[in-house]
């Protein structure tokens, strides 16, 4: 098993991206699942904070079924664009709540980025492009996270300039169909 050297301040990242993506998702998500979601994503900052032990898998499967079932009685099944989003987010959340090794995170990040463009679904202002941009940038910092030993704050430079490289091109291929 391959050492995690920034467990912290990843865990502390995605928990920021999950809140950032909550806060997006409160008018069209039920309020109680918004809670659901919203107290996942602060008992695993709590977790970080006070160096506690994540849940065993009982504990953490025993939840997301109650979770689940909550989600399926509040969101319901008549809008599944909403019920899908809503999946992604809790499976998400879990998922990083019992997160311990460099491929859980690595899984995170993926589903983080899916959870991200699930945003457009629902809104497409500049702010939100602005925001949903930054929150990129946080996420492919967390996943050079995973491979490196330097801070967050070097590898979200290393990835804004990544970004930066390759929007030119991306334009291109936009402008090129």
């Amino acid at each position: 098993m391959d050492i995690l050297k920034n467990e912290k301040v990843i865990n502390y990242s995605l928990s920021f991206i999950y809140a950032c993506l909550i806060v997006f998702f409160v008018s069209h998500l039920p309020l109680a699942f918004v809670g659901v979601l919203s107290l996942i994503c602060a008992w695993n900052f709590y977790i970080t904070l006070n160096n506690k032990p994540k849940p065993n898998a009982w504990l953490a499967n025993i939840l997301a079924g109650v979770s689940l079932g909550l989600m399926l009685y509040t969101v319901g099944m008549s809008d599944t664009v909403i019920l899908f989003v809503a999946m992604l987010l809790l499976a998400s959340l879990f998922k990083l709540l019992q997160a311990k090794t460099k491929k859980h995170y690595h899984v995170i990040t993926t589903l983080t980025f899916f959870s991200l463009s699930s945003v457009y679904l629902f809104n497409q202002s500049i702010l939100t492009t602005l925001t949903v941009s930054g929150l990129y940038i946080l996420n492919f910092a967390v996943l050079g996270l995973l491979e490196s030993k330097h801070n967050l704050k070097i590898a979200s430079k290393q990835s804004g300039k990544l970004l930066l490289l390759a929007l030119p091109l991306a334009v291109f291929l936009l402008l090129s169909l």
